[in-house]
């Protein structure tokens, strides 16, 4: 009978093989083992702790960007109010108190303003004017704070994220001499090792077990003390009486039942890292992806914070261009109204896909638009955008999470009413890409009625923007 074949002599065999050399192979393999527990442990850490940093960068930016979109429309609603005072043509003079010195003529224009007002204006302009000052102040102060945050918080991630490959790297370093230290293993210690996954409990009893892996541990130290096999099994006994009050000798199963034991536990830990590798890596694609989001919508609210106060009140008296028409359809006249009430200039909004028209019939005209003109598949039905700028009628310049800017007409939505939704979809230069730039498809090759076939899947229509972009003239 091979020795293998027989779990007893192959393992009585083994042990005499491992006395000495072996036995503190498996303990230089032990503190490795634990070595490298340690410095995952301090990746973990520092990979936490970005992570936390990253939360909470995340966290400030959402803060910062609602906190200056509500104060633009505050301050662009006073520009807006003062304007019906004191003429949009002495800005920015209307903004201080005795005019623009630096500019003789605009102050006196302000000056002569300021007389042909009437007590009550008069009254209700200083108002304003006092209000408009108070919101611009806390807008500098607010802006002061996001510019702290952003000259400090970076280079914060930045030394932690390097103190994690650091540590990932001496890990590394750690795992090629364990494995080389596992490969310096005996064949007969790799050959007892495996008879021994089959059945641990036939070499030692479970409620021994722990006390034979010290025993074993502190003999393994003897030896690389330089003890004989006499002096290291003394500290076996001497280790063994403290659990077990027991004097017995090493049995044969004892160094093999340490190195499995330490494989056992190594893999198992192996294992579990893994799965968390897993689980860290979609957390920080998700973070990622929200730091790009935010990053996109902190730049579009600062752009809409520093108009000049012209474009501000131009653009709320186009506003006021969002009242019922006379030709406009009954679902115009709606949208118009829904978007008075709501207002998303400035604001980042969730927006549906209704797939469905207003008799409740299937229609998912919006999300075809969509694919064909801004290049956008949707996931479900919902997807977030920062409304930058009015354009006409329920039509606003849309930015998304990945800085993809469109032509998004809105509405309320018929699913969900309360709701925005997607009515439908433009390429963000209207200019140059018209309905006759789409339709030509001797120009590019897409069929002229791309947008109008509802055979052609959003996929498809995904598929053929960057042709038909790629015609634009530049």
């Amino acid at each position: 009978m091979a020795i293998e074949d027989d779990p007893a002599r192959a393992n009585h065999a083994f042990f005499e093989a491992a006395r000495g050399i072996e036995t503190v192979l498996e303990m230089q393999i032990h503190r490795l083992r634990m070595d490298y527990d340690h410095h995952q442990s301090l990746v973990d850490e520092a990979r936490n702790k970005r992570q936390m940093l990253i939360e909470a960068d995340i966290k400030h930016k959402e803060g910062f960007v609602e906190a200056i979109a509500k104060l633009t429309d505050a301050i662009n609603s006073t520009y807006a109010y003062i304007d019906e005072i004191i003429p949009v043509s002495v800005f920015p003079s209307s903004l201080i108190d005795a005019g623009d010195e630096t500019d003789p003529a605009a102050a006196e224009d302000y000056k002569d303003a300021l007389d042909a007002l009437p007590y009550k204006e008069t009254m209700a302009f200083a108002e304003m004017q006092t209000q408009l000052k108070g919101l611009l102040a806390k807008r500098k102060e607010l802006e002061e704070q996001d510019e702290l945050h952003q000259l400090m918080m970076p280079d914060h991630i930045q030394e932690v994220k390097q103190a994690e490959i650091n540590h990932s790297i001496k890990v590394g370093q750690i795992k090629r001499e364990l494995e080389m230290k596992v490969g310096m293993r005996s064949a007969e210690m790799r050959q007892a090792i495996a008879t021994y996954y089959k059945d641990p409990e036939m070499f030692v009893e479970k409620e021994k077990a722990f006390a034979y892996r010290k025993a074993q541990e502190k003999m393994a130290i003897a030896y690389e003390k330089g003890a004989n096999d006499e002096q290291a099994f003394d500290v076996w006994e001497g280790e063994l009486v403290e659990h077990l009050y027991d004097d017995e000798p090493p049995p044969d199963s004892a160094a093999v039942d340490f190195a499995f034991y330490q494989d056992e536990q190594h893999e198992k830990t192996i294992a579990e890292r893994d799965a968390l590798a897993e689980e860290n890596k979609k957390k920080d694609a998700k973070l990622e992806a929200m730091q790009q989001r935010l990053d996109v919508f902190r730049g579009v609210a600062l752009k809409n914070a520093n108009q000049s106060p012209a474009d501000v009140v131009e653009e709320r008296h186009q506003w006021k261009m969002l009242q019922p028409h006379r030709g406009d359809e009954k679902h115009l006249i709606n949208a118009k109204s829904f978007l008075n009430k709501m207002k998303p200039l400035g604001k980042t909004i969730e927006v549906l896909l209704d797939d469905q028209n207003f008799k409740g019939e299937f229609d998912n005209h919006a999300r075809r638009a969509l694919a064909l003109r801004g290049g956008k598949l949707i996931d479900g039905r919902r997807f977030s955008v920062f409304v930058n700028r009015w354009v006409m009628m329920n039509r606003f310049e849309c930015v998304f999470d990945d800085g993809v800017e469109c032509q998004l007409a809105l509405q309320e939505s018929v699913v969900t009413k309360g709701k925005y939704a997607l009515g439908t979809a433009f390429y963000i230069d209207t200019k140059r890409w018209t309905y006759k730039f789409e339709q030509n498809e001797e120009l590019h090759g897409v069929p002229a009625d791309a947008a109008q076939n509802k055979d052609n899947t959003p996929e498809q229509l995904a598929q053929w923007h960057p042709v038909i972009k790629s015609y634009l003239v530049q």
